[in-house]
């Protein structure tokens, strides 16, 4: 089975369809979440937990890249929302599910190759979207690193 996780209904019916066309498998679900709000990701992996299933790979690739300072409904900037906040709370919160798929696995991330010679505290009076996307980067490649409570 393979869940697509998107905000909008319409694009993500949309993805859906391309990829059932594209494979052939028609057992492709659409769930929807604004990966910007904590309390719908909450909700998501409290859906999949209640469904009890292991899963297999989770692909974190919600991502914004907003050049402006916009703050979600739950008072965050909406690029850490997303590109931070979001996709941590997600592999946090899915972490049961995808153990119960392989209890020994080793957890990795494969981010893009963004170099960040900058620092990861903001603190500049201009802000520039694309070095708070390189932050975001750098940040979850540390959260996903981060030693495991067994090593």
């Amino acid at each position: 089975m393979v869940y697509i996780v998107c905000r909008s209904k319409e694009r993500g019916e949309a993805a859906r369809s391309k990829i059932q066309s594209a494979t052939g498998n028609k057992n492709v679900h659409l769930e929807i979440c604004d990966v910007s709000c904590i309390g719908d990701v909450k909700t998501l992996a409290l859906r999949f937990s209640v469904k009890d299933e292991a899963v297999h790979i989770l692909v974190n690739n919600a991502g914004v890249l907003e050049q402006n300072r916009l703050t979600t409904s739950e008072g965050h900037k909406m690029n850490f929302a997303v590109n931070v906040l979001g996709t941590y709370a997600m592999t946090e919160l899915m972490l049961p599910l995808l153990e119960k798929a392989a209890p020994n696995a080793h957890h990795g991330c494969i981010g893009r190759n963004v170099h960040l010679s900058i620092e990861l505290q903001f603190n500049s009076k201009e802000f520039n979207g694309v070095e708070q996307y390189a932050r975001k980067e750098h940040v979850i490649c540390l959260f996903i690193y981060r030693p495991r409570k067994d090593d």
